[in-house]
């Protein structure tokens, strides 16, 4: 896997936020907030992962912070959308990889590694709903 620049990965997660969140029907101003919470939440979660956080900490942090900072941005600014800023800012975190590579194992036969690349991959995503989860349930207790 060829390596490059930590400024680039950042920049190019925030560009993949922008798109999903366009994608999923969101204005450009939902999609460029999108764009800074992505960018800011893969600093974060690369800055706990050094610190060597186990992987469900780290995606349930992850999935926090684009919660919270989406309502926190809903508050203030209210034309965003924060269900397309959620959206748009967890897209990165999605392990579609693990699940894809799960998959592909079981159409090989090696069903062990199978079932542990699609465990693994389950325990992201709900990290992740977990993560975002919390954080609406803290929204209403604010209101």
């Amino acid at each position: 896997m060829p390596y490059f620049s930590y400024k680039l990965q950042i920049v190019s997660s925030g560009f993949v936020a922008f798109g999903f969140a366009k994608l999923f029907g969101g204005s450009f101003l939902d999609s460029l907030v999108a764009f800074i919470i992505s960018m800011f939440i893969f600093y974060i979660k690369d800055n706990i992962q050094r610190y060597g956080f186990f992987q469900f900490l780290e995606f349930f942090i992850s999935g926090l912070i684009a919660g919270v900072l989406s309502i926190i941005v809903g508050k203030f600014i209210y034309y965003v959308n924060i269900d397309k800023v959620i959206i748009g800012a967890i897209m990165t975190l999605v392990p579609g990889v693990a699940i894809t590579n799960g998959i592909k194992d079981a159409l090989y036969g090696d069903f062990i590694s199978s079932f542990a690349r699609l465990i693994e991959a389950s325990f992201i995503a709900i990290a992740i709903g977990l993560g975002v989860g919390v954080s609406l349930i803290l929204q209403l207790s604010w209101v």
